[in-house]
């Protein structure tokens, strides 16, 4: 997952979505940022998924592993591809 994220920011299963993982500026992320979101994720299913059903009570539409890792999904815009 760290390598398509950091570059590109999709996986196989984001981009048939139109959407990339970025940081909170909307830039694009580094190995520090995508390892953190792969280990903040694992924390978020390691607590039955609740980091991951956040996302539906949190204003900003978050998860935890997008706070912890200070990134998020954008989505893709045609002229980007």
């Amino acid at each position: 997952y760290g390598w398509f994220w950091t570059h590109g920011g999709q996986t196989l299963g984001l981009r048939s979505w139109k959407i990339k993982v970025c940081g909170l500026d909307g830039g694009s992320i580094g190995w520090g940022q995508a390892g953190l979101r792969f280990a903040a994720a694992a924390l978020s299913w390691a607590c039955f998924g609740l980091g991951f059903l956040w996302c539906l009570v949190d204003k900003n539409r978050l998860c935890w592993h997008d706070y912890l890792s200070k990134t998020r999904l954008c989505p893709v815009s045609r002229e980007n591809g």
